[in-house]
């Protein structure tokens, strides 16, 4: 998983330390497919939401891409604000709900 800050679709050190990982083991496994499951916490509007949890996958996509994976092999789903990993009401900001979730 990686997280992000708040009103943010930038990468932070850590995520970009954990695509590194996931792209070397992505190369090393022999998988064909990457899902990167990206969700946002319940802190706008729904439609903001859904939006912005593209965003952030999209731009993680774009990093596993730069780091050599063809983007054929990258399958991305954007959830928004459903499937919380903490449940809050809306309006809260919760930075576990702001993540990616990585499957290969």
């Amino acid at each position: 998983m990686i997280f992000f800050d708040w009103g943010k679709s930038e990468l932070s050190g850590d995520g970009k330390a954990t695509l590194d990982r996931i792209a070397t083991e992505f190369a090393a496994s022999g998988k064909a497919q990457l899902t990167l499951s990206s969700h946002s916490d319940r802190s706008g509007s729904s439609i903001v939401n859904l939006a912005m949890s593209r965003k952030r996958a999209e731009v993680a996509a774009a990093y596993l891409e730069s780091k050599g994976i063809a983007p054929a092999a990258i399958r991305i789903v954007a959830v928004g604000e459903a499937d919380q990993l903490i449940q809050t009401d809306d309006g809260v900001r919760e930075i576990q709900n702001r993540r990616i979730d990585i499957q290969f």
